[in-house]
């Protein structure tokens, strides 16, 4: 004879039970939602308008703040951070950033989002005529070694739509400006975390009226799914360009072309093995360096060398092979015996 097994009903103990159950934690779900609805953007609001200003030393202010606790969305509409100089436009300017967070964060006690997109940004710099610039003071601050640890962060599925910048030259007196500018980057990473990618490196804008325009491509089948951005560049000016660092070097570019054909690589894989990192062919020719007080310290006729892998956040480098043409190198031995590199 069959076994007749009793079939579970409402009425059964158990599934009572476990209908309370389920109803108390829905309960408990819609009082957190409730009890973070409101709290979570004063606080924002709070922490951007009091302890962002007195970090950045310039004003922060934001006209709206949303977050949706259901799905850890969070909204920012126009958000300004002033400039220090009185009467220079506004640093920053942003119509709107909505960013993803994960709870990822809790355990990592970092910043992890799963989606950043930043919604028409203005960007106004400029260079002052010592050559510093308007930020100069931001800059020396990123640049100073606290001896600290490295940041924490994982930022993915990064969108700038529609930016905008103005770079005002003042030592040589031009404008320069960049409009339609969008940027997709699928993930700024030093933690390990993984989520789903949904967007393609590329970078498009209008450059002095100018387009430009970077296209990115991925190797989906591949065991780590690859997304790399090609950096194709002939006969750049060095010296004219590295007058724009905002660092002061110890010593003097004052001729050198760079040429590459490399590649910007987004390597997802798992969490413990994602990595940004850069590979390819870098040439440099008829370089010259010279010491502050104008004397020559070396210089060659042209420089090759392929990069198998430059890692941006682990900080390593692999070089294949160097070749450099025709060095000159000029040491001088002082008096007192030091060596004047």
């Amino acid at each position: 004879r069959a076994a007749m097994v009793p079939v579970p009903t409402a009425s059964t103990p158990w599934v009572r039970r476990l209908g309370r159950y389920a109803l108390y934690l829905a309960v408990a779900l819609v009082l957190l939602a409730v009890a973070l609805y409101f709290p979570v953007p004063a606080v924002l609001r709070h922490v951007l308008e009091t302890n962002v200003s007195a970090q950045l030393q310039r004003k922060v202010a934001v006209t709206r703040i949303e977050f949706n606790p259901l799905t850890l969305s969070a909204r920012i509409e126009g958000l300004t951070i002033q400039a220090k100089q009185a009467g220079a436009p506004p640093l920053l300017a942003l119509d709107g950033m909505t960013v993803d967070v994960s709870l990822a964060s809790i355990w990592h006690r970092a910043p992890v989002f799963d989606r950043v997109l930043v919604e028409h940004p203005h960007i106004a710099l400029a260079r002052n005529d010592d050559g510093s610039y308007s930020v100069q003071d931001l800059v020396d601050a990123a640049m100073a070694d606290n001896g600290g640890p490295p940041a924490r962060f994982s930022l993915n599925n990064i969108e700038v739509q529609g930016g905008t910048i103005d770079f005002d030259d003042h030592p040589r007196q031009r404008k320069h400006e960049v409009r339609d500018l969008n940027i997709g980057i699928p993930f700024l990473s030093s933690l390990p975390y993984q989520t789903t990618i949904k967007v393609l490196p590329n970078v498009a804008a209008r450059v002095n009226g100018s387009p430009f325009s970077l296209a990115g491509t991925t190797t989906p089948f591949a065991r780590e799914r690859d997304a790399s951005l090609d950096i194709d560049i002939d006969k750049l000016s060095l010296a004219q360009y590295l007058a724009y660092l905002p660092v002061k070097l110890r010593a003097n570019v004052t001729a050198g072309m760079v040429s590459t054909r490399a590649k910007l690589v987004f390597s997802e894989g798992d969490p413990q093995s994602r990595a940004l990192w850069i590979s390819g062919e870098f040439t440099l020719d008829d370089f010259v360096l010279q010491r502050p007080n104008g004397a020559e310290t070396l210089a060659f006729a042209s420089a090759k060398a392929h990069v198998a892998r430059l890692d941006i956040f682990h900080q390593t480098l692999v070089v294949d092979n160097l070749r450099v043409e025709r060095p000159v190198l000029t040491v001088r031995r002082a008096g007192d015996g030091a060596i004047d590199l």
